[in-house]
């Protein structure tokens, strides 16, 4: 009969909605849902699983995953055409073929979506990945460089 040790848990409780935070890209896999599109057949996403890095804060360490369609197009709606870009650092050219392995170890920053319902009389809370940005981008963009004086 197996035995387990009762671990300390990582967790920190729930993110705030639209939060953004540093993270990694740890795993991305094709999967299947456990529905079926309207003409029988079986619903396709991408999971990418990413981990927070936020050094001796809260959500250091913290799993958390988000999904994109299968569907490959430059369409700027495209989530998995916009993540790639974001997380390759560059525009990617009709043709492109992406391999997901390229993306495994990259570093990014999410924002933070949550879906909340209830289920049994509780209210439950799950966080996810709503978008992906590019690391450090746009973070000094809005910042203007020290005018020279006269």
């Amino acid at each position: 009969m197996p035995v387990f040790i009762l671990e300390e848990s990582n967790f920190a409780g729930p993110i705030d909605e639209d939060e953004i935070l540093p993270a990694r890209v740890v795993g991305i896999k094709e999967r299947g849902k456990p529905f079926k599109e309207d003409d029988g057949n079986e619903i396709k996403r991408v999971e990418f699983s990413f981990v927070i890095e936020t050094p001796e804060q809260p959500f250091d360490g913290q799993r958390i995953w988000g999904d994109t369609s299968t569907v490959f197009t430059n369409n700027p709606n495209c989530k998995l055409y916009a993540w790639s870009q974001e997380l390759l650092g560059m525009e990617l050219p009709a043709g492109f073929q992406l391999d997901t392995d390229t993306l495994v170890g990259q570093d990014c920053r999410i924002i933070v979506g949550k879906r909340e319902w209830e289920k049994d009389g509780k209210q439950q809370t799950r966080n996810y990945v709503k978008d992906v940005i590019r690391a450090g981008a746009g973070a000094s963009a809005s910042v203007l460089p020290e005018e020279e004086p006269f």
